[in-house]
């Protein structure tokens, strides 16, 4: 009996309950990953750590959600267009 005024106590109080968050709908994006500042930056870092050995080829992949091939490859791209 105490508990369950508690919560009705807390719910008066809380001008989010827990039934709102529960409800609540996460939308998708209407821009696409590559256009987020944020995103570049992070893959960026990726990157870096790739280049500076910190993180294996395959965590990079899972980082960046693409297969170790496909890191190969676009790595291989980034070596034959890199400025000197």
């Amino acid at each position: 009996m105490v508990a369950s005024d508690e919560r009705r106590d807390r719910a008066k109080f809380n001008p989010i309950s827990q039934r709102t968050r529960a409800l609540d709908i996460e939308l998708e994006p209407k821009l696409q990953a590559e256009d987020f500042s944020l995103n570049q930056r992070y893959s960026s870092l990726v990157w870096q750590a790739l280049e500076q050995e910190k993180i294996s080829e395959s965590k990079a992949a899972e980082l960046l959600g693409m297969t170790i091939e496909r890191l190969r490859l676009t790595r291989m791209e980034q070596e034959v267009y890199a400025v000197a």
